[in-house]
């Protein structure tokens, strides 16, 4: 589905329902879902075995390619399996090694155009780039990991991401854990590099971005973890290089251009619902259910749960820049994501998606629905 015939669609839906009615869609409130559509999306793929017996072990990244290939990252074998538009299995690329092509820790990985796999090995300090030559993929390029800077307010920072730009790259130091001071926030910071990955200047780019997370220091360790249900910020990249700044704890969208100036900012529709003390009670359980076999304190972390449940509980960009938001619904039968331009018009909505999305391309959600089977899966939904 093309969401710019969409977008004229719902601007007409919209034009002919608002006779002698209030302005309620632009100011958060609740959406009539009778002037946009409403999309179901349909499963096309599922696989969870392939090959001769092979399964997937833990699914770390689903990367459509723009030549209709699906690679799934698999950090529990070090492998990158392959697969065509239909779900027909290819074959894997890497495996567990120090050698050529081989990953002893994958990490982050993304498809940069016109068609290649980079792939970060934290253990390595390496990145791969593979590119298909005489119809085999192979490495043709390795660069050292980018080392991080020597200080951003006093953390530990590691090279998390990275994001293809015309003459380069957008870089992401994110950190690790904070040794020094007793925030309870991780932090990331964006600089710019060059095609080798040498840093064009020593000054980051943007606003940084601060997330809580639950920390614990021991007298000679310290330990984050990063939970769903505390405030973050949710960072897109549209395919013109301007950034989408989300807060979770309210319910509007910032875009900035990369030299940090706002493009554009509007309000999405999500429900506020304030958080109980049973309510808290029941999600410190859930995220620590054995306190004695855990470094975190539940006392700790009650502590720094908001008092409200997070506006926005996912947010996704697909590959005509339009902004998925999976958000609180006004009712229980409401599609819980909502599709906006990046002018803030509300062009479309979604049904329950089940599972974490990886990727949204071409009319495809990929998906592991893993959360939903105990059983990692690479599922596509058509819509």
């Amino acid at each position: 589905m093309n969401f710019k015939n969409v977008l004229v669609l719902s601007i007409l839906l919209v034009i002919m329902s608002s006779c002698g009615s209030s302005d309620t869609e632009q100011s958060g409130d609740e959406i009539d879902f009778s002037t946009i559509p409403i999309f179901q999306p349909e499963v096309i793929i599922d696989i969870t075995e392939f090959g001769d017996d092979e399964f997937f072990g833990q699914i770390w990244n689903i990367l459509p390619s723009n030549e209709d290939l699906i690679f799934v990252a698999d950090g529990s074998q070090q492998k990158f399996f392959k697969f065509d538009v239909s779900g027909s299995y290819l074959g894997y690329i890497g495996g567990e090694g120090d050698g050529p092509g081989e990953y002893r820790q994958m990490g982050y990985s993304v498809i940069l155009p016109p068609d290649t796999l980079a792939v970060m090995d934290w253990r390595n300090n390496m990145i791969t780039f593979s590119s298909p030559v005489n119809g085999v993929w192979e490495p043709v390029k390795f660069l050292d990991t980018p080392r991080p800077p020597i200080d951003y307010g006093g953390d530990i920072f590691y090279f998390g991401m990275f994001h293809p730009l015309e003459n380069g790259y957008l870089g992401v130091y994110r950190s690790s854990f904070t040794p020094v001071d007793t925030t309870t926030y991780s932090h990331e910071y964006y600089s710019l590099f060059d095609f080798d990955l040498t840093k064009l200047s020593e000054e980051p780019v943007l606003p940084a971005v601060s997330y809580r997370a639950l920390v614990s220091r021991a007298e000679n360790s310290v330990s984050m973890r990063s939970v769903n249900m505390l405030p973050r910020r949710y960072r897109l990249i549209t395919s013109q290089n301007n950034v989408v700044d989300i807060w979770s704890q309210n319910s509007y969208a910032i875009i900035y251009s990369l030299d940090g100036s706002e493009v554009n900012r509007f309000q999405f529709h999500s429900e506020r619902v304030p958080y109980s003390d049973s309510d808290k009670q029941e999600i410190v359980t859930e995220v620590i259910p054995d306190p004695s076999d855990s470094m975190f304190r539940r006392s700790e972390f009650i502590n720094i749960l908001p008092d409200v449940k997070n506006f926005v509980h996912d947010a996704r960009i697909d590959d005509e820049d339009n902004i998925w938001l999976k958000v609180n619904p006004y009712h229980d039968d409401d599609p819980q994501w909502l599709v906006y331009s990046l002018t803030g018009d509300l062009i479309g909505a979604v049904d329950h998606i089940p599972g974490q999305i990886f990727k949204i391309q071409k009319g495809r959600i990929f998906v592991n629905m893993e959360s939903e089977r105990d059983i990692p899966s690479l599922t596509v939904f058509g819509f």
